[in-house]
Parts: C-alpha cells; structure tokens; sequence
C-alpha cells in the first residue's frame, strides 16, 4: 500500500510539473533549446512543442516503473528491495522533472550561455560513484 501512496504523490508531483510547463509555454519562443554540450554551449533547437514533451516524460516514465514489478517474472525481488526501489523511483522522478526545466532556464537567461552547469548537474557527481576497478571488466580480491 505505501507504494501505491508514493505513485500517486509522484504523479501529482509531475502533474504539477507539467501544469508549471503550461503556465510558461504561451511566453516561449517559436524555438528553443534542447540539448546542450558538455561545455554548455546549446547545440541542439527544436520546436516549443518540444517543451511539453520533456515535461510529460517524468510521468510517463513513472508509470513504466510502476507497472514493472507487476510484469516482471521475479516480481518478488522487488518486495525484498522495495525500500531502494522506491528511493530509487522517487530520486528519478524528481531528477527528471529537473531536467525538464533546462530549456525555459535557458530561454529566459537563467543560465548563462557557456555555462558548464548542463555539464556538472549532468555529469559532475557520477565519476564519484563509480570505483575504478568497476570498469577493468573483471573482479579483483584486491584493488589496484
């Protein structure tokens, strides 16, 4: 049941997300940026349709991840980790609804051009998490 609790408040969450994306949609441009560089730079437009688009992909994503215990064959694994799952679905969620707001930062100068802020939100804590060892394509007793 607490699962089911945290699916509705996350789709309230991103339902309030994308009704945020409506109220700013009417004051975009005809284009706007979708994609950025590792330096900052945008280097990729598209349509101001675009926008909603990336506002509706937390919600769909969240009902992936829902429906997923219910179709996997081993769903009982997900009741033994049903804390990280839910930590883990929580934390994309929210990341992802972030991540939607890059563009209308960008087109109202909330972020500088050639900020490398894209890059280190995106990039910047990840090489933290990962051990060395992790990409020398076998295990060690020992690292190295």
């Amino acid at each position: 049941m607490k699962r089911n609790k945290l699916f509705w408040g996350l789709l309230i969450f991103c339902a309030i997300n994308f009704a945020a994306h409506l109220c700013f949609y009417g004051s975009l441009p005809d284009v706007v940026p979708t994609h950025w560089g590792a330096d900052g730079q945008v280097n990729g437009w598209g349509p101001k349709s675009t926008v909603l688009i990336m506002a509706a992909l937390p919600a769909l994503m969240l009902i992936l991840m829902a429906a997923l215990p219910r179709i996997d064959p081993k769903h009982q694994n997900y009741e033994k980790f049903k804390g990280v799952w839910n930590a883990s679905l929580t934390a994309l969620t929210i990341f992802m609804s972030a991540m939607s707001w890059f563009s209308e930062l960008s087109v109202f100068g909330l972020i500088p051009e050639g900020s490398s802020l894209v890059g280190i939100l995106v990039c910047g804590g990840c090489g933290a998490l990962i051990r060395e060892r992790q990409f020398q394509g076998r295990k060690r007793a020992f690292p190295i």
